[in-house]
């Protein structure tokens, strides 16, 4: 969450442990996180792929790309609990690992395909 005030949040609740599986949609899909932690992850990028994740200091989109392996210009710095949109020629699973030392869950969720509507800010 972002406040201008300099207020704090916490956010309480269990963590989902075990396996937990992001199905990801190919085309346009916004899509976090599963697992509790900063950046991507266990994420399986696909030559191609394009992130457009909103720069808080602007309002505007930065743009990242998986080409060669690897990410132009940079990883997306992907918060925990921060949303981003995901391009993509292909559907998969982002499958995440976690084990906070309790009882091991498994977890999966649909990330549906955007298409269209709804009149909030997409991507260009």
């Amino acid at each position: 969450m972002l406040s201008e005030t300099g207020q704090d949040y916490f956010i309480v609740g269990d963590v989902l442990q075990g396996a937990l599986t992001n199905h990801l949609p190919a085309g346009v899909a916004l899509c976090t996180s599963i697992a509790p932690r900063d950046g991507l992850n266990d994420f399986p990028a696909m030559e191609g792929d394009i992130i457009h994740r909103i720069n808080p200091a602007t309002g505007g989109y930065e743009t990242y790309t998986f080409m060669a392996n690897s990410w132009t210009p940079t990883p997306p710095p992907v918060q925990a609990g921060e949303a981003f949109w995901l391009q993509s020629a292909a559907p998969r699973n982002w499958i995440q690992h976690v084990d906070a030392g309790g009882k091991l869950l498994n977890y999966s969720f649909d990330t549906p395909a955007y298409v269209g509507g709804g009149g909030g800010p997409v991507p260009p």
